[in-house]
């Protein structure tokens, strides 16, 4: 018995393990495998079509765009065609099923009833009820489309600096490839004077320890690089099986980079009129007041239009065929103050709206200096770095040279190779942390990225 539960066990277990991977078959879709070059503008117009959270933006978008139709079909005619069939011994009355509108009503005879009815309703007046949803829901379709934006400007700003970053990995590569031939040929010039006398056996141990350490820097520096690679594939939301070339360097995509704002407060401007969160908001705000005026309204005479045609028989011989139009009117008269706390909680709603306004108009100005700020620092880095590389580079001549000619130590050329190497390195670091921070100021202003 224990055999059959552990063996039932066995194969429940495996069905649902085969049902998993069916269901994730069926509902994961595939990222896009690529094979192709790409520059940093290319990239971003890439993961404008392939990241997952401008796509997961744009089914918000597709949800809040299928709301405004919906609202302004209440505000257009309602046709309904309604059948009864029925039996029975007493008189009584029938609906139609909910859902359906305009919904009909009627009364049946103790016999058997067979009834066809074609009901109309128009609304007439409404107060600003219906326009008031109709103009929201409007609204709040707008503010999702202005999340797309938001989230396209957050991805390319990712997407720059992921590119950036696997730049610099990829400089930082070179440069490890660089320190690693000069210490090949500097281990074999050094085996020469060993041979034939010229410098002691020590000094021989002491470069091959060298070009160790300078091997495993460029291991790690190739791991590095493929990380970052891994990183951007992430971001533009292909497969990672996918193959892709970087065609710019740091210094091309520097120099194609789109202009900056002449000044800080120039770029909070344009933030304030371009970034999608704060039109979002302010459409969301102008929602709420709508929903205000549908609060209002609704407090107005509801009036409609309506006509109806029913053909009948029934089971005792009887029927007939006929029509009726008319107008319904209703006017609240009482409700216990339930309305006037609707309108409240609208304006309230709405009061609250203008505050995330304000708010985000705060937090975007905070945004938009600090990368401004942090902008001017990377510039500063990039003018210093590339001081400290021509520095680094002389200084390492002259002690190679000075040490070839046995006029230096061994230390002195490595603490002068270690030294431009790591020069070289911070170069390639700031100049990468440029391109993040142009990409960081561009997005907390609302502006694209570099073109394609």
């Amino acid at each position: 018995m224990r055999n059959i539960t552990f063996r039932s066990s066995i194969a429940i277990a495996t069905l649902l393990l085969v049902l998993s991977l069916c269901a994730s078959s069926a509902f994961g879709a595939p990222l896009p495998t690529i094979s192709r070059s790409l520059s940093i503008g290319q990239a971003t117009d890439l993961a404008a079509q392939s990241n997952l959270s401008i796509k997961a933006a744009r089914d918000d978008d597709a949800v809040a765009s299928a709301g405004a139709p919906s609202a302004k079909a209440l505000a257009k005619p309602s046709v309904s065609a309604t059948t009864f069939g029925t039996l029975g011994d007493s008189a009584n009355i029938v609906s139609s099923p909910s859902g359906a509108a305009p919904q009909d009503i009627l009364a049946v005879s103790p016999h058997g009833l067979a009834d066809q009815n074609v009901s109309v309703m128009v609304p007439l007046f409404t107060g600003s009820r219906l326009s008031g949803q109709v103009e929201s829901a409007r609204l709040q379709s707008v503010a999702a489309r202005y999340g797309i934006g938001a989230a396209e400007l957050t991805v390319e700003s990712d997407v720059a600096h992921a590119y950036a970053q696997a730049l610099v990995t990829a400089a930082l590569l070179d440069v490890a490839r660089s320190k690693t031939d000069v210490e090949e040929e500097q281990v074999r010039v050094t085996k020469a004077k060993v041979d034939t006398g010229a410098a002691a056996p020590i000094d021989l141990l002491q470069e091959q320890a060298e070009l160790a350490s300078a091997q495993q820097a460029q291991r790690e520096a190739e791991n590095n690089a493929d990380l970052a690679v891994i990183d951007l594939k992430t971001e533009l939301g292909i497969d990672l099986g996918s193959s892709i070339t970087l065609t710019d360097t740091l210094d091309s995509a520097l120099s194609t980079s789109p202009a900056m704002p002449a000044s800080c407060s120039d770029a909070v401007a344009q933030a304030m009129r371009s970034r999608p969160e704060v039109l979002a908001l302010k459409a969301t705000a102008e929602a709420r007041q709508a929903d205000v005026h549908a609060a209002q309204g609704a407090y107005a005479p509801q009036v409609f239009g309506l006509g109806m045609v029913d053909s009948n028989a029934s089971a005792d011989g009887g029927g007939r065929t006929g029509y009726t139009v008319g107008i319904a009117a209703t006017i609240p008269l009482y409700d216990g103050g339930a309305h006037s706390a609707d309108i409240d909680a609208a304006r309230a709603k709405a009061g609250r709206s203008q505050t995330d306004v304000a708010i985000m108009q705060q937090t975007i100005a905070q945004q938009v200096n600090t990368a401004w700020l942090q902008l001017q620092l990377e510039k500063d880095e990039v003018m210093s770095a590339t001081a400290e590389v021509a520095a680094a580079n002389e200084a390492y001549r002259l002690a190679d040279l000075r040490y070839n000619a046995g006029k230096s130590t061994l230390s002195e050329r490595l603490a002068s190779l270690a030294e431009r190497t790591r020069a070289a390195g911070a170069l390639a670091q700031s100049k990468g942390d440029l391109l993040s921070a142009q990409a960081a100021l561009l997005a907390s202003i609302g502006k694209n990225q570099a073109p394609s």
